[in-house]
């Protein structure tokens, strides 16, 4: 009976302190999640099947993770942009050098990794869309590019929008099996491509 009665004393105070936590406490993720400013390619114009393509993938029951491929500049954040306003309210842009900032060790990496995606659950955040990647496939960071997306990829509950160029897709990506199973490659046309050209020219 006694034990009965200290847990239910634990368990209020346990309560209380989840109360309170929940009405102070500022989401870790909130610290490095933001929407990215905008510039001239900063938008989905003439992409929207593209946009469709996205959705679709990001809607499978599973392996619903999309790596966005495209070089610098080409519009993979406004298309982005676009994916999370037609999916109001599930979509959190994620800044990998921001998020691995002051954690130096693989094991404090792997520590942001999973307090992301559980927050992004607590939260009802469904789809993460990773940018600022250049560091870890440069080797900046103690995690390797299979370290950062593989469990990101492989995670139940959110699917990915992962923003790649074509250089680091070909060398961190398209030959790795698991990550390649887990995902499916949307390429954005280049700026030199005549798909682009007669775009500009409407």
């Amino acid at each position: 009976m006694e034990g009965s009665l200290m847990h239910r004393i634990g368990t209020s105070a346990l309560d209380t302190i989840h109360r309170i936590r929940s009405y102070f406490f500022v989401f870790y993720m909130d610290h490095f999640s933001h929407l990215p400013n905008g510039e001239v390619w900063d938008s989905a114009f003439g992409y929207a099947e593209g946009v469709g393509n996205i959705i679709a993938a990001l809607a499978k029951k599973e392996n619903a993770n999309v790596v966005l491929v495209g070089q610098e500049g080409v519009g993979s954040i406004g298309i982005a942009k676009e994916v999370a306003r037609r999916i109001d309210g599930s979509v959190v842009f994620i800044n990998i050098e921001e998020l691995f900032q002051g954690n130096a060790s693989g094991m404090a990496q792997l520590h942001a990794i999973a307090t992301l995606l559980a927050e992004m659950e607590q939260r009802g955040k469904s789809i993460a869309v990773l940018t600022h990647m250049s560091g870890v496939f440069a080797g900046n960071y103690s995690l390797n590019a299979e370290d950062v997306l593989h469990p990101i990829f492989a995670s139940p509950n959110v699917r990915t929008i992962a923003i790649l160029s074509d250089e680091e897709y070909a060398a961190h990506v398209e030959n790795h099996a698991d990550l390649s199973r887990l995902s499916q490659k949307i390429q954005i046309p280049s700026l030199e491509s005549a798909y682009v050209k007669e775009l500009l020219k409407s």
